[in-house]
């Protein structure tokens, strides 16, 4: 039975960015919503992952990208769910902190804060204590294999987001006994293959691979839109080769 699929932005973009993926989904007969996170707090944004699971019925491949897979990991422990998908994603468990997982996964200790120091560089905290990212640096780090457009485009709609949003970790680790599938992406500027490997250590799904950046869905939607299928098919009795 195919599962229909939740779709978690990460930080700073918003639902926009699965708008080229949605319905190449929907084309394949995949059912795929993207909830738009409040960014008002990690509280607020679980809560709005877990009313789209709610919604959608069961049962759910629930899918995050960056930031996003923490909050695959908070919300995934939701019955509805019965797999996981991480898109250069965030995995982490219950009090583990990034450098935690990084460390014991063996990377490198130059990488073990898990994002490109120049995204931290690039982070900027408004009157309001919300946190944006100036939007030049952006387009290179997220967007480094679209065209100069596109990623004009797309890093002229990121958003301001809550410290509590940026800094909220999950209670849960569903990724410990559901398929957990992970996508790699090869070309990503903010997140090192290292990295990525680190965070997808332990998981018990599929491992499928692009050579993309680290936003797939803006520069290569068809294949993004593909792999997620497959996840959506795919039994929970499957193991990756």
């Amino acid at each position: 039975m195919t599962r229909s699929v939740v779709l978690v932005h990460g930080a700073f973009h918003g639902r926009w960015c699965w708008e080229r993926v949605v319905p190449r989904l929907s084309a394949l007969g995949v059912a795929a919503v993207a909830p738009e996170l409040p960014y008002t707090s990690w509280e607020d944004d679980v809560a709005c992952v877990r009313a789209a699971i709610a919604a959608a019925g069961g049962p759910v491949l629930l899918v995050g990208h960056s930031l996003g897979g923490g909050l695959v990991c908070e919300a995934g422990a939701h019955p509805a769910v019965t797999a996981l998908g991480f898109v250069s994603a965030l995995v982490v468990g219950p009090g583990e902190t990034i450098r935690k997982r990084l460390t014991a996964a063996g990377v490198a200790k130059e990488l073990r804060d898990g994002s490109n120091p120049e995204i931290g560089a690039a982070m900027r905290v408004g009157e309001d204590g919300r946190i944006a990212l100036d939007p030049e640096a952006a387009a290179a780090i997220f967007f480094s294999d679209c065209t100069p457009e596109d990623a004009a485009l797309a890093a002229s709609r990121l958003r301001s987001i809550s410290p509590s949003s940026l800094g909220g970790r999950p209670g849960h680790a569903p990724w410990r006994d559901k398929p957990a599938n992970y996508l790699f992406c090869g070309e990503d500027q903010a997140l090192a293959d290292e990295v990525q490997e680190g965070y997808a250590a332990g998981l018990t799904g599929r491992r499928d691979r692009l050579t993309a950046s680290h936003s797939p869905f803006w520069s290569r939607p068809d294949a993004l839109a593909g792999v997620i299928a497959d996840w959506a098919a795919a039994s929970d009795l499957e193991v990756p080769e």
